[in-house]
């Protein structure tokens, strides 16, 4: 994976046109669905299918190149993943995401699941709130 949270080509499938719009749109930071993505291509000239935008996330996201974000059950929004294991802040005025490196819900996980009998795979965790911008907090 790049500096920039894409993974090199040679370790995902074939890139496309469509593919490559999807990831130079998402090269903000910001977290957006799919049918706001689908207007911003739209708006920036590019002539991309809403139905294709929709495949390109999901073939992204399960390669991990992007992270899904489910803070509104009826809608989810994707952003451009940063290396390795890591979990969310979500801002649920603005939609401002940050990433939370450390991971300190590994040992809970195991100790709540180990109580109910039950294997953890793997685990992640959103956050959700106001940041400090939307919170006028210093």
């Amino acid at each position: 994976m790049t500096s920039q949270g894409v993974r090199p080509a040679s370790t995902r499938s074939r890139e496309t046109r469509q593919r490559a719009a999807v990831l130079d749109a998402l090269r903000g930071g910001e977290a957006l669905g799919a049918q706001e993505l689908h207007a911003r291509l739209r708006a920036a000239g590019r002539r991309v299918g809403l139905a294709t935008v929709y495949r390109a996330l999901r073939l992204l996201a399960g390669e991990g190149v992007l992270d899904v974000l489910r803070d509104d059950p009826a809608q989810a929004r994707f952003r451009l993943c940063s290396l390795g294991h890591h979990h969310h802040l979500v801002c649920e005025r603005c939609g401002h995401v940050e990433e939370i490196p450390d991971c300190d819900v590994a040992a809970w996980a195991a100790r709540v699941a180990r109580r109910r009998g039950f294997r953890v795979r793997s685990h992640r965790a959103e956050i959700l709130g106001t940041c400090r911008r939307c919170s006028g907090a210093r």
